[in-house]
């Protein structure tokens, strides 16, 4: 005869392997980007996991950790002998939003073979979407642990706008590394006091939660064949508003403490020795339709965007960057769905005119 279950044994021994287990991940500082399925072909990935789709079977790749999100990364794995290794940061323009992975920036570059006194050549796809020149600092001072020779960092007007810099996601969800950062560098009035163990034990359930939810993600990139479920190219909207205010900002004069060029000299001080290549990115600029003598596209008016221009020209003079500006290298032919992003054609266009600054800086 079978014995009965007790219903509230069952249910005291899960709860006391509940606390077990949690009591585990807080007293042995657990890293849940330990839990890594993304180390070998064909999920090893080359551009960071980044949600592109309102669709549920793209909310994994919402994850905000940079630990977890390296871990996955193919520069993740021991830099050869013969590499010479080039790094690239920025936004969705650079990540290749909305082209597949062997179409970006980084896939393009590599695809030119080039070489560096006998090395080769080697560029990795570190852009993370959306805009914010601390989310690049952030992500640069991990990626220093993989020994980048060379820094490319893609910016744009929103890229270092005072007012937009502090509102990128990852700025909340690793709020303990940059406090770290800001500890060492001071770019923000900000102080953070230490977590408290709750704090701690909420924050490391999070990690855990949002690592185990992209490590099934992998199921989706085995069976698609791509790191992305791939969204329609639509074109870009030419049309443009009579309004001139830019992030709440009005004509004429855009105050040159809105550019936060101090920025752009502490992710040099990040990157060390390493030289570093700052390229102000194309955009797309709209001609002969209503208001186009007003602003360049959706994003930017003239007013603003050509003082911006200005500032950064004169703190590259200043300050000896290796400043590269293409801001209005590119036909709108080779735009694809958004002002700043461009299609298959321009990531190669974009390539050739880096390959000369890439092999100059390289040789330094």
């Amino acid at each position: 005869m079978r014995a009965k279950v007790n219903p509230w044994n069952v249910v005291i021994k899960g709860l006391v392997l509940y606390f077990l287990f949690q009591l585990f991940l807080v007293l042995s500082n657990f890293n849940p980007a330990a839990i890594n399925i993304y180390q070998s072909e064909p999920l090893i990935r080359e551009r960071f996991p980044f949600i592109t789709s309102p669709k549920a079977e793209d909310k994994a790749l919402d994850v905000g950790i940079l630990d977890t999100v390296f871990a996955s990364h193919i520069i993740s794995l021991p830099k050869k002998q013969d590499e010479y290794r080039v790094i690239i940061l920025g936004d969705s323009s650079i990540w290749g939003d909305p082209l597949p992975v062997n179409y970006t920036i980084a896939s393009q570059i590599n695809a030119l073979g080039l070489t560096c006194n006998n090395k080769q050549i080697i560029a990795y796809n570190l852009g993370y979407p959306l805009p914010s020149a601390i989310k690049d600092m952030m992500v640069l001072d991990k990626s220093m642990e993989y020994q980048p020779d060379l820094v490319i960092w893609g910016v744009t007007m929103y890229t270092l706008t005072t007012r937009m810099v502090e509102e990128h996601p990852l700025l909340g969800t690793e709020s303990s590394l940059l406090a770290s950062l800001n500890s060492r560098y001071h770019f923000i009035n900000q102080t953070q006091p230490p977590n408290s163990p709750y704090e701690n034990w909420v924050d490391i359930n999070f990690r855990l939660s949002r690592t185990l939810r992209y490590q099934s993600y992998s199921l989706i990139q085995l069976a698609t064949g791509t790191d992305q479920i791939q969204q329609e190219i639509n074109s870009t909207n030419t049309d443009l508003t009579d309004n001139l205010d830019y992030v709440d900002m009005s004509p004429p004069n855009l105050p040159q403490k809105e550019i936060n060029i101090n920025l752009v000299n502490i992710f040099h001080q990040i990157a060390d020795d390493v030289p570093v290549i700052i390229v102000n990115e194309p955009i797309l600029i709209t001609e002969n339709v209503p208001n186009s003598d007003l602003r360049y596209n959706s994003y930017y008016p003239r007013w603003a965007y050509d003082q911006y221009r200005e500032y950064m020209k004169e703190a590259a003079d200043q300050y000896n960057w290796a400043y590269f500006d293409f801001w209005n290298d590119f036909p709108s032919s080779l735009f694809a769905n958004s002002p700043l992003h461009l299609n298959r054609e321009g990531e190669k266009v974009f390539a050739d005119l880096l390959a000369p600054a890439i092999q100059e800086n390289c040789m330094k």
